[in-house]
């Protein structure tokens, strides 16, 4: 019970914190848009790093695929690639491009 109030109190605190960050800069882009805000020089950086992050980790969750896509790669097996194949469609299919 005591981790779920703490779990609680850390949300709010994280709650509280977008809404301020919402209400200092009112434009859409999201984390984006408060990197920016945050690290001006050089230029595009956040916008850079941002994108690197979202490319390798996704916000779906493809982290977990990366060893999968490696291995297919460096090992060359037309299974591995047809799984990758696969797993790549997967990946599209679900970001809705």
């Amino acid at each position: 019970m005591l981790l779920w109030l703490a779990g609680l109190f850390i949300s709010f605190a994280g709650l509280l914190i977008w809404l301020e960050l919402g209400c200092m800069i009112p434009r859409s882009g999201g984390e984006k848009v408060y990197l920016e805000a945050a690290y001006k020089r050089p230029k595009l950086l956040a916008t850079i790093v941002f994108a690197v992050q979202a490319v390798l980790l996704g916000f779906t969750g493809s982290c977990l695929s990366w060893p999968l896509v490696c291995t297919a790669i460096l090992t060359r097996s037309s299974e591995r690639l047809y799984s990758l194949r696969i797993l790549r469609g997967c990946c599209f299919w679900e970001d809705g491009h």
